[in-house]
């Protein structure tokens, strides 16, 4: 990605409350966190469809391993309860059958920039 495209996804980005994906709005979590992929060059779709499910945050080419795939999921606060966290690890389980793999980031991660997680989990140190 050029610096150019770089600036021009931070401008798109910076606007997430008006931008809508495929019928979705990008939330601010999302954005930041694709914000975080730009900044380490990282090739991403937003509201991937897999399946039954969504991608908050697709990355087709996150390990050297070809056949596996990344799902980044922004996970706001507002959203988790004991039904939802079960639902979420079903979500998940049937992801990796298909060799995709779950990255569920926290609203308070995000919103510290604290990438850590998603680093590690993309051999970026």
């Amino acid at each position: 990605m050029t610096p150019k495209q770089k600036t021009a996804n931070r401008a798109q980005l910076l606007k997430a409350s008006s931008v809508i994906k495929g019928g979705r709005y990008i939330t601010s979590i999302e954005a930041k966190t694709a914000m975080a992929l730009n900044d380490r060059d990282v090739a991403y779709q937003l509201h991937k469809t897999i399946g039954d499910y969504v991608a908050d945050i697709y990355v087709p080419e996150a390990f050297l391993d070809a056949s596996l795939s990344l799902d980044i999921e922004c996970d706001g606060s507002a959203f988790h309860d004991d039904s939802t966290t079960r639902r979420e690890a079903d979500r998940d389980a049937a992801l990796l059958d298909i060799g995709v793999i779950v990255l569920r980031l926290t609203e308070a991660e995000i919103n510290a920039s604290d990438f850590t997680r998603l680093d590690r989990t993309l051999g970026i140190e």
